[in-house]
């Protein structure tokens, strides 16, 4: 793969290349060689078939499924800690073999296979679930008054990210790439 960082992106990102610039007002170049950055900072680290957990656990989990865990645990009073990320245990987890830790195609193989006795066959055997929160209905319900205001102090390009939200509107666009806009600040 000549650019994991890419492939990445266009599967876990808000916006393309293109996208980003137009809503910046900059070349498309300046985006593509700020990701270059990115890319060329962290390739040497990053094994043939492990490239998405290093990106999962270095740009998606930092920045956003651990802060989403920390305010929602915060707002209802409870302590959450989260025991797969010991610095051992992660230390351990990505020095183990790509052949043995993708076997077969099953996500999270070792950890199924580490408590497959403890658990219920159901449990075991079970697709993954995924969690989401109703931001879209809120959105959709909620959204435009929080968009108009946040683009009326925003500096990026306010035609462009009402063609997103406009988007959005008609089921084009996912809740959160119009909420990215509203939290969005041109640097």
């Amino acid at each position: 793969m000549k650019n994991p960082l890419g492939y990445y992106l266009l599967f876990r990102g808000l916006f393309t290349t293109e996208t980003t610039a137009k809503l910046l007002d900059v070349d498309e170049g300046k985006v593509i060689n700020a990701l270059r950055k990115i890319y060329f900072e962290v390739q040497d680290n990053i094994k043939k078939k492990s490239f998405v957990s290093y990106f999962e656990t270095n740009l998606y989990m930092q920045n956003q499924l651990l802060k989403d865990s920390d305010c929602m645990s915060m707002r209802h009073s409870v302590e959450v800690r989260v025991p797969f990320l010991d610095r051992d245990l992660m230390k351990i987890a990505f020095s183990v073999k790509e052949g043995i830790k993708f076997n077969n195609g099953i996500p999270k193989y070792l950890l199924v296979q580490a408590f497959k006795d403890l658990l219920p066959e159901e449990i075991v055997t079970r697709k993954k679930q995924g969690f989401t929160f109703p931001f879209d209905i809120w959105m959709r319900k909620n959204g435009r008054g929080v968009f108009e205001k946040a683009m009326s102090k925003n500096t990026i390009n306010k035609g462009y990210a009402e063609k997103l939200w406009n988007n959005f509107e008609q089921d084009d666009l996912n809740w959160s790439r119009v909420w990215a806009l509203v939290v969005l600040k041109k640097a």
